[in-house]
């Protein structure tokens, strides 16, 4: 007989891969769609720019008005709208979440965002790191 306690942890295990799952394809979106365009914005996050003709990645936070696209991406793979908002949300929650907690977030076979020691209005800024060529 299964207790609570082990429901609870079963149940914290399946968010946590669920989670984890939902990562994964905005990141896979992410590299492909830089493979073929300039820039993708991560609405409430910033914007990842392919810099020519080095094709180096590169984070900037001064774009970060929502202009559709990564929402329709994930819409393309089958995601129900409402879904690819919330996918979005989380997606951004996990990395400020890194960041304001001083630690790095890996976007894999991306780059890294890491904590800097500037502050503007108690927001830590981000930079980018371990940039691949697209």
């Amino acid at each position: 007989m299964l207790t609570a306690n082990c429901y609870l942890k079963t149940f914290f295990y399946l968010c946590t891969l669920y989670i984890h799952k939902q990562v994964e394809l905005i990141t896979n979106i992410l590299i492909e769609y830089l493979k073929h365009n300039k820039r993708i914005v991560v609405p409430k996050l910033g914007a990842f720019i392919v810099k020519q003709p080095s094709g180096i990645i590169r984070f900037s936070e001064l774009m970060r008005a929502d202009d559709g696209v990564l929402k329709a991406l994930l819409m393309a793979y089958g995601v129900q709208e409402l879904e690819a908002s919330g996918m979005i949300s989380r997606f951004v929650f996990e990395i400020r979440h890194a960041i304001t907690s001083g630690k790095s977030f890996t976007v894999e076979h991306l780059g890294a965002l890491k904590p800097i020691s500037v502050k503007i209005s108690s927001n830590k800024l981000m930079y980018f790191s371990n940039i691949i060529n697209c």
